[in-house]
């Protein structure tokens, strides 16, 4: 019986990482469209729009 919590336990635990893996990721994604957006509007500069891409890349 105690295996078998503790493998609940770590399985609860691996799951609740992924979750928030996942949600970061989500969130830099969106970030990233929003920010095309900005230059496809031309809020933002070009030539910060092709910087920003550079960092991104690296």
């Amino acid at each position: 019986m105690k295996k078998y919590a503790l493998m609940l336990l770590a399985a609860s635990t691996l799951m609740a990482s992924v979750s928030v893996l996942a949600t970061e990721q989500a969130q830099e994604r969106q970030d990233g469209r929003e920010a095309k957006q900005e230059c496809r509007d031309g809020l933002v500069g070009n030539a910060d729009c092709r910087q920003e891409k550079r960092d991104i890349k690296h």
